[in-house]
């Protein structure tokens, strides 16, 4: 049996918004994006800290704890263009 672990870092929830509003996507006009779907997730940048610290500390963590064979991390490749201060910086 080959056992895929799966991460969605591509949306996040009030909490994770409100401990962390630089990680949320930011449309052309400056607003943070909410999932089109799901109204009560935020958008995360593809580009932020969300997707390439904090992932990277999960990722670590589930190959660390479980004998998994790979991971899938849905919603990496981003959701649109992003306009937020990382991206900005970039």
């Amino acid at each position: 049996m080959v056992v895929i672990a799966r991460t969605d870092p591509h949306a996040a929830h009030q909490d994770m918004y409100d401990a962390h509003p630089d990680w949320i996507a930011v449309d052309a006009s400056g607003k943070k994006r909410q999932h089109p779907v799901m109204p009560e997730l935020w958008i995360t940048c593809a580009l932020g800290p969300c997707n390439f610290e904090f992932m990277t500390e999960v990722t670590k963590e589930i190959v660390s704890m479980y004998k998994v064979d790979g991971i899938f991390s849905n919603g990496c490749s981003g959701s649109g263009p992003c306009y937020c201060e990382h991206c900005r910086c970039s």
